[in-house]
């Protein structure tokens, strides 16, 4: 399911078609719940989404339906339609795509989904580790589609291990996924790093490659934050944040 996300992101698919044993995602087990309905479109792949897809709901196959609504997410974020129906649905490609007609459940890709090449690679990447990244950092870093600097003041752990120029996500204290992006440093000299102003880079490391961790252009952010809205109700449109960026930068957000 996710090899065929990702082959549906580096192609540019317009659309990605996953078929199972059961006619798409229910709004609870099918096989348990009498009362449980199809759901034809889902707009948004939200935690409620996740949660209907629980475990496995299918004992064939090599992934459940929980695995095809991840794959399903990367897909739709990579712009890429998504639809999730049955196999045995009698000339189900010619109904598909021929006479557009509606089977199983659809999945609508996500807007301003990243489409510029060197973004899809990033999605396509499978990330070498993790950086887990303060409040103001998370708070941040989605503002204007993710055009926002990584600074290792925003940084307080380092899961795994990866050379300069690795792929790796950019998580919340919870552990919730924040972004994806290329890495300019490797992980021993994040460690050396993390929670450091940008002007102690080269005396802790003795060299430098400039004052981020990650780049604007090569960051995707994966989700919004419930932080993130909250900021943008009460800036109307969010723009009202951006005026603050600079100034927290000190502050230990760990963003420009």
């Amino acid at each position: 399911d996710n090899l065929s996300a990702l082959v549906a992101n580096l192609i540019d698919a317009d659309k990605l078609i996953i078929f199972s044993d059961i006619d798409g995602l229910y709004t609870a087990d099918p096989n348990k719940d009498p009362e449980a309905k199809l759901i034809p479109e889902v707009p948004e792949i939200t935690d409620e989404i996740r949660r209907m897809a629980g475990g496995s709901l299918t004992a064939m196959g090599t992934g459940g339906m929980a695995t095809k609504i991840q794959a399903a997410t990367l897909a739709t974020r990579s712009g890429v339609s998504t639809i999730i129906c049955s196999g045995h649905e009698k000339d189900v490609l010619l109904r598909l795509i021929l006479h557009s007609e509606l089977v199983g459940t659809t999945f609508k890709p996500e807007e301003g989904a990243a489409k510029e090449s060197r973004r899809r690679w990033i999605l396509a990447e499978v990330p070498k580790g993790k950086l887990i990244v303060n409040s103001g950092a998370v708070a941040a870093l989605p503002q204007q589609g993710g055009r926002r600097s990584l600074l290792p003041v925003g940084v307080k752990e380092v899961e795994g291990d990866w050379p300069r120029g690795a792929t790796v996500t950019v998580v919340d204290e919870q552990g919730v996924d924040i972004c994806r992006g290329v890495c300019v440093y490797g992980s021993n000299d994040v460690r050396s790093i993390k929670g450091e102003k940008s002007e102690n880079i080269e005396r802790l490391l003795g060299k430098s490659y400039g004052a981020s961790l990650m780049q604007q252009r090569d960051i995707v952010v994966l989700r919004r934050t419930p932080s993130q809205e909250c900021l943008d109700a009460l800036n109307g449109n969010g723009n009202g944040g951006n005026g603050n960026g600079n100034g927290n930068g000190g502050n230990g957000n760990g963003t420009p």
